[in-house]
């Protein structure tokens, strides 16, 4: 999100431009017209492109935490203050997330490369970081306001970058300096007791929020509802799993079928979601073909109430990958949002004369420098999970930009 107008508050800010986003989101979940699967793609990997990160705004005075997007898995994400560089970190799944070891000033500059396989992108654009509009935070809110015992987590939606206290009964303080609006806190004793209530204050430099609203931990459901594979479907080459459909603040017991292996467990989904990684888990590797995994919801009591699994059809082989969904490209800019995509896959997009013009990974990914979006541009996308490159893409027209 953009920093607020001058003179527009940061709540009223959010307020217009979620209202805009979620236009924004409907509009771009339509098939679009001009959109067609193309079979049998046999692109060529260019190892020479790779898109740069991209410095998630908005920067504010006295943050600390900063995440950067758009890396693939296993680059190494290099972090820079103007012009020095402070900090790499190896892309995992998801934002990569750096804590600073001093505050942000007004003025700063930031920016970030991702290297990978001996290539090294170009800089991210400058993400310039600014004052807090307002002369008080907003409050923060404990987003789901859904809590049960025997959790150990909340979602907590701030100011991107504050620096967040919650608390367990008005004592055991947890403290962290976010990454972005969305962070997620386990103050106090956990597993949690029924009737444990929570709550959270923001801060940045001397500006303080209001405390947020009080939740109280609920009595878990009689039984957890069945999680589901997101997407239902899992490939040859996958490592990264999303799972949704949780019960607020459980985790899902992971194991393949046949032949068994117990892999370990997800962490908790305060907000009903969580990812997991199979390279990170006993199986230690990433799918392969015909392999069968089962998830089954659960608590952290030791007595906690049964939960109801879920298991994928066999790992589908690599030829079965299909290809990722992105929006429109307009013309003029220079990157574009994926609308659907395996979880961690890395996207590459090709120009009609089947040149490489992006590799990258996320919802947004950015074309190489100094390219950008012509109109008419037919645009392929394809995408990676461990070796398994897909074999069909997704072809599209870039169309003019408004106004």
């Amino acid at each position: 999100m953009p920093p607020a107008p001058a003179g527009v508050s940061y709540t009223d800010f959010r307020a217009r431009y979620s209202r805009h986003a979620d236009e924004l989101l409907k509009f771009c979940s339509q098939p679009p017209p001009d959109g067609a699967v193309v079979r049998e793609v046999n692109f060529v990997d260019d190892g020479r492109v790779l898109s740069p990160p991209i410095v998630f705004k908005p920067l504010y005075t006295c943050a600390r935490g900063v995440s950067v997007g758009g890396a693939v898995p296993e680059a190494d994400v290099d972090l820079y203050l103007n012009g020095a560089r402070v900090d790499t970190v190896r892309a995992g799944l998801g934002a990569v997330a750096f804590t600073l070891p001093a505050d942000l000033r007004t003025g700063d500059v930031l920016k970030a490369t991702q290297s990978f396989g001996g290539t090294t992108s170009a800089f991210s654009d400058d993400a310039l970081v600014a004052e807090y509009p307002d002369s008080v935070l907003p409050k923060p809110v404990i987003d789901p306001d859904t809590v049960y015992a025997c959790a150990d987590s909340i979602l907590v939606r701030t100011v991107p970058g504050a620096y967040l206290e919650a608390f367990q009964n008005g004592s055991s303080p947890e403290w962290r300096y976010t990454q972005g609006e969305w962070a997620r806190m386990g103050p106090g004793p956990k597993p949690w007791d029924f009737g444990d209530n929570f709550s959270v204050s923001a801060s940045l430099c001397s500006k303080r929020s209001p405390v947020s609203d009080v939740v109280v931990a609920k009595r878990p459901p009689a039984s957890l509802r069945a999680p589901s594979f997101n997407p239902p479907e899992v490939f040859a080459g996958q490592d990264a799993l999303l799972l949704s459909g949780l019960d607020y603040g459980s985790f899902a017991r992971m194991s393949r079928v046949t032949p068994v292996l117990n892999l370990g467990h997800s962490g908790g989904a305060p907000g009903g979601s969580v990812s997991y990684q199979l390279s990170a888990s006993a199986l230690g590797r990433t799918l392969q073909a015909g392999e069968t995994l089962r998830a089954e919801p659960s608590l952290f009591c030791p007595t906690g109430p049964p939960g109801t699994p879920t298991t994928t059809g066999p790992a589908l082989p690599c030829n079965s990958l299909p290809p990722p969904r992105i929006a429109f490209p307009i013309a003029g800019e220079s990157e574009v949002s994926v609308l659907s995509s395996i979880p961690g896959a890395r996207i590459r997009l090709y120009d009609a004369s089947r040149i490489e013009i992006a590799d990258g990974a996320g919802t947004r990914i950015r074309l190489t420098p100094p390219r950008r979006f012509v109109l008419g541009d037919v645009i392929t996308a394809v995408q990676q999970v461990g070796a398994c490159v897909g074999t069909t893409g997704y072809e599209i027209k870039a169309r003019p930009g408004e106004g």
